[in-house]
Parts: C-alpha cells; sequence; structure tokens
C-alpha cells in the first residue's frame, strides 16, 4: 500500500514537473516571438524628415482593446488600420516641432474612418498644429494621391503641396443620405410608435417615415451648410485662394484632376513618387545609398517620444484630469462604440474626491444615449465643479445626451465644426401584431393586470398607452431644458427655442449661447488649469493605457508582424461590415427599451 501511494505520489510529481516545464518553455517561446517581431527603433540624426503616413484613425480616447481583438486585427488581411488618441498625434508634431533632428514634415496615404474617430474637429486641432511649422522654418510636404475631402483638409496646411499627375482630387462638398424604411416596416407587418420631445428630434424617423421631414431637411440643410463654409475657409485660408472661387470650383468639378487642381491654386506642382523622393532631398540629407532621403515614420518616431517622455516626466504635484467620452451612452454594457455611464461617473467622483486633481477636462465625442446614463454623468459633473472646475472639450460631437450631459460644467469649449445640441428625447415601441398574422402565428400571453404587458412586441399600445408614453417623453425633454436653462445660465423659453431636437455646429452654438469658446482639448486643458489658478501641471488620462499594452500594440502593427499573420490569415475586416456592426449594436441598445433616449438623429463620418 504505501509503495502504490509513492508511485502515485512520483507519478504527481513528474505530471506537475512536466506541466511547469511546458509553460515555462511555451512563454519562453512567446517572448521570442514577440522579441523577433517587436520594432527596432529608428536611430534619428540630423537633417530628418518626418514622414506620416496617414493611414490611420484619429480617435479622442487612448485605445485599450483586448489582447484578441488586437491579434484578430492584425492576422486580418483587411485589419483595421492603426488608431492614434488626438493627444498622441498632437504630443508627437508639437516634439517633432521642437526637435532639431527634425528639419521637416512629409504627409502621404488617406485619413481612415472609422466610429467616431478622424473628425473634423480632431483634424482642425491637427492642421493647426502643422501650420505652425512655419514659424520654426520647417516645411511640410504634402503628397495628394486620390485624396478625399478629409485628407486634403489636413494636407492643405502644407507649404509644399504636390499632386500624382494621374491621381484625382475629390471635392464634391458634403452631403448626408438617409434611408426611410418606414413603408417596408409597414409592409411586412412591423409597426412602430415613436413619441418625440422636439419637433427636430428625429432619430427614428428613418424607421417610420417614407421620406425625410421638411423640418429635418432643413435642419440637416443649414448643419452641412455651415460645416462646409468652415472646410472650405480653412483650406481657402492655407492656400491663400478665394472662398468663392473655391468652393465654385467644387460647385463645377467636384473631381478635379491634377491640372485642374493646379490651375484651382490647390496645389503647387504635379510630380510622380520618385520626384518626389528627389524633392524630398531639399529637405533632409540623402539617405545611406544616396538615392532616398533621410526619413523616420511617424509610429516609430511617436513611440520613441512616448517612451522619452515617460522617462523624464517629472510629477507634479496638481494635475488635470482628462476623462473621455467617445461612443453612444448606455446604462449597461461597454462594447465597440458603447459608453457606460457609471463608468464615467465613478471617474468623474474620483477626480473629484482625489486633492492632487485640481481641475477636469470631460472630452465628449458622443451623440448621446439613454437618459438614465446622461443624467449620472451630469450629477457627477454638477458636484465636482461645485469644487473644481469642469471643462467640457466637445469633439467631432457632443449632441442629445452629450450635451445633456455638458449644461452644467463651468465653460463648455468647441470647435467650429463640432456637431451638438439636439436638445430633445426620443421613444420608440413596435410591434409584430400583423406580421405574426401574416406568418400564421398566435401569441397568447396571461397577465396578472391590463398593463403587465405594456413593452410586450406582440401587441400594439393602446391610445391611453400612447398618451401616458407621450406624457413622460414631454416630460423628459422638459427636464433636459430646465438642466440647460441652469447651467447655461439661460432663459427657460430661450432654451426651448433652441432646443427642440435641433443639432447646431459649434461656431453656431457659441453664436447662440450654447457653448463659451472656440478651441481643442489642448485649450481646454489649458482653460481648466487657469481657472484653478495653477501654472504647473501634470496632465492624467482615464481611461489610462498601459505602457505593456503599447508596447504590444506596436509589435502587433509592426511590418514583420503583419508579414508573418498575413500567412496564415483569412479572416476579413471590412470598415463597411464594422460600421454596420456599430449601426446594429445601437439599434439593440434602444429597441424595445423603456428608458427614453436623448440620441442624435443620423451619425455622421466624413469619407
Amino acid at each position: 500500500m504505501i509503495s502504490f501511494i509513492f508511485r502515485v505520489l512520483s507519478w504527481a510529481f513528474t505530471l506537475l514537473a512536466s506541466l511547469v516545464l511546458f509553460f515555462v518553455l511555451f512563454w519562453l517561446l512567446i517572448a521570442g516571438v514577440i522579441f523577433s517581431l517587436s520594432p527596432k527603433p529608428d536611430v534619428i540624426e540630423d537633417r530628418t524628415a518626418l514622414v506620416i503616413d496617414l493611414n490611420f484613425v484619429v480617435t479622442d480616447t487612448p485605445r485599450s482593446p483586448e489582447f484578441s481583438q488586437l491579434i484578430l486585427e492584425v492576422a486580418s488581411q483587411s485589419a483595421a488600420p492603426a488608431r492614434y488618441s488626438l493627444r498622441e498625434v498632437t504630443q508627437t508634431l508639437q516634439a517633432a516641432r521642437q526637435d532639431p533632428r527634425i528639419t521637416s514634415v512629409l504627409l502621404t496615404g488617406n485619413l481612415a474612418a472609422d466610429s467616431y474617430g478622424s473628425s473634423l474637429a480632431s483634424l482642425r486641432e491637427i492642421r493647426e498644429i502643422l501650420a505652425s511649422f512655419a514659424d520654426v522654418d520647417k516645411p511640410v510636404i504634402a503628397y495628394l494621391n486620390g485624396d478625399g475631402i478629409r485628407d486634403l483638409y489636413l494636407k492643405s496646411t502644407a507649404s509644399h503641396l504636390y499632386m500624382n499627375p494621374m491621381a484625382d482630387q475629390v471635392f464634391n462638398g458634403l452631403s448626408i443620405s438617409a434611408l426611410f424604411m418606414g413603408d417596408a416596416l409597414r409592409h411586412l407587418g412591423i409597426d412602430l410608435t415613436v413619441f418625440q420631445g422636439g419637433k427636430y428630434k428625429t432619430a427614428y424617423d428613418f424607421l417610420t417615415r417614407s421620406e425625410m421631414s421638411s423640418d429635418d431637411r432643413d435642419q440637416l440643410q443649414d448643419l452641412i451648410d455651415d460645416l462646409w463654409q468652415t472646410v472650405v475657409r480653412d483650406i481657402a485660408n492655407s492656400r491663400n485662394i478665394s472662398e468663392m472661387e473655391l468652393a465654385n470650383w467644387s460647385a463645377s468639378q467636384p473631381i478635379l484632376n491634377a491640372k485642374a487642381a493646379l490651375a484651382a491654386g490647390l496645389v503647387d506642382k504635379i510630380m510622380y513618387s520618385d520626384e518626389l523622393i528627389t524633392e524630398m532631398r531639399e529637405f533632409s540629407d540623402r539617405s545611406g545609398n544616396g538615392e532616398g532621403f533621410r526619413r523616420v515614420a511617424f509610429r516609430s518616431y511617436l513611440n520613441q517620444e512616448m517612451q522619452k517622455s515617460a522617462k523624464s516626466a517629472i510629477a507634479a504635484a496638481d494635475k488635470v484630469a482628462v476623462i473621455y467620452i467617445e461612443g453612444q451612452l448606455v446604462s449597461r454594457g461597454q462594447g465597440e462604440g458603447m459608453v457606460e455611464g457609471a463608468r464615467i461617473a465613478a471617474r468623474l467622483r474620483a477626480a473629484r474626491q482625489d486633492p492632487s486633481v485640481k481641475a477636469v477636462v470631460l472630452r465628449v465625442n458622443s451623440p448621446g444615449g439613454g437618459i438614465s446614463p446622461s443624467e449620472d454623468i451630469l450629477r457627477e459633473v454638477q458636484l465636482t465643479n461645485a469644487r473644481k472646475p469642469v471643462v467640457v472639450s466637445m469633439g467631432g460631437m457632443a449632441a442629445s445626451g452629450g450635451y445633456w450631459l455638458s449644461a452644467m460644467s463651468e465653460k463648455i469649449v468647441v470647435e467650429a465644426s463640432t456637431i451638438t445640441g439636439s436638445i430633445g428625447v426620443v421613444g420608440m415601441h413596435f410591434n409584430i401584431d400583423e406580421l405574426s398574422e401574416k406568418l400564421n402565428l398566435n401569441f397568447e400571453t396571461v397577465r396578472v393586470h391590463d398593463k403587465a404587458d405594456f413593452l410586450n412586441t406582440t401587441r400594439a399600445l393602446t391610445e391611453d398607452e400612447k398618451e401616458w408614453y407621450s406624457d413622460r417623453i414631454d416630460g423628459y425633454y422638459r427636464e433636459f431644458i430646465d438642466r440647460v436653462a441652469v447651467g447655461r445660465q439661460m432663459e427657460w423659453n430661450r432654451v426651448h427655442d433652441l432646443a427642440q431636437g435641433r443639432v447646431w455646429t459649434g461656431k453656431q452654438a457659441v453664436e447662440l449661447g450654447l457653448a463659451d469658446h472656440l478651441g481643442g482639448l489642448e485649450d481646454s486643458i489649458q482653460l481648466s488649469a487657469d481657472l484653478a489658478g495653477i501654472t504647473r501641471y501634470e496632465v492624467t488620462e482615464y481611461p489610462k493605457r498601459s505602457e505593456i499594452f503599447h508596447m504590444l500594440e506596436l509589435m502587433m502593427h509592426s511590418e514583420s508582424a503583419r508579414a508573418w499573420f498575413s500567412k496564415t490569415s483569412t479572416v476579413s475586416a471590412n470598415p463597411i461590415t464594422r460600421h454596420l456592426k456599430q449601426q446594429w449594436r445601437q439599434l439593440e441598445a434602444v429597441s424595445n427599451s423603456p428608458e427614453a433616449q436623448a440620441l442624435m438623429p443620423f451619425t455622421f463620418i466624413l469619407e
């Protein structure tokens, strides 16, 4: 018996030792793969050009996806483009501007738009820094090769703007297209009842109507006209040409070939890519073989600057907390394009209770969402602002629930192209009673009283239920106006006139008193510090991204990693597919929810 026990223990020990050895060897193998795929830092010499391939998404929030998601993206042949936060881009550009080794900047490629990223508001902040390179005698060179309006908007700041002779420049203006499915759903036997507070609150019109309402058309026309005016004005000023002439070019020739772009003054010279390389030797030293030019890639330079900043950073006694809200506001759940209100409220609470945090900046890039999470965040903004200044920095959009949560901040800062306002509330109920009859389906319900199945999709609302629901939405709408009137110190009737669910541009919002200043995220940070009376401070961001994750992301997106994964990859990650999935998740979040929604009536992505 004893010998048997001894043999069992010996076998168990051997098995345990083998498992330990296996895991040690496994992790050593993983470490070896990571080391072999990790990008090696470039050595930056004097007279080096910073080359920025714009094939990335500019987000507000520092990105922190799951490691498995990161691997999936890189393994895909059509993987999602790289993502950089706005502050990563602006701080890297500021570092290059001050770096004596960097003597020029080259912009190539095309920006990517995904979810809420690469908004006009973010690009405007980046283009201002690019324009400032002229102040330190560092040329910015940009190359157009089949670009869109968004790319031209950024590249137009270049001191030298060149174009491929066979390329076209899209300059067709802005438009909004909406699909209306009301007739199709009614034909199927699906009935939807929508309740809205504000005549412009049209978030669910696409499900109930067969065409766009005149009110909605009017507000959208006014919105895109003002946005287009901003785009044209900024490009015209950068290229030193007439706004009217530029607008006329767009109306008459929506796609310009290289000769037409040159004639319009949009570009300085037409040249092939090999001629561009020759041109770049004027602004940087030749490379080792004498045929190229000395360069450093944006990703490599960003990585080195972040590591340098992390090592040299001196912790200040005072802090400015930057808290990001990017996505649709929901009461529970945290997925791509979604923001859980309780998490943001907790971050605000932590910032309020932290004595080292002297001011808070709330960066909002959201179309809104549920009233409950919006109110949770507003409450924390109100409590925090009573102790220390809270400045809201609005990004690409901060509308509906995104405006609700901002209303009681100390100051609201917007870009001219920010989409904001949409002060209104909407609710929806749909039923499949007629569809069930068409399919010969019969639903039987047992209930404790007549209202127990109030939100059941198998029956229509009764008239008294519709009246109750409508009163409920009107009540929330009045509450929304109350909060804006108090927070913005405006007359109730004045807010009511500006509300109605109507969207405004940031420029219009400042003129109307719905926002205080025009500016970007860095302006908001400085304003919050000024309001707090501090001069030396450290910026701390929420959510935080660990350095380990950042290094993994850089490694997984390196050329060697992509080449390795491409040999075994069969996964597709088409950007249109990702956008449709996001739209479906947003619809799932509100379909027949008992919670009223303060939600934007459309999604705006500049292509």
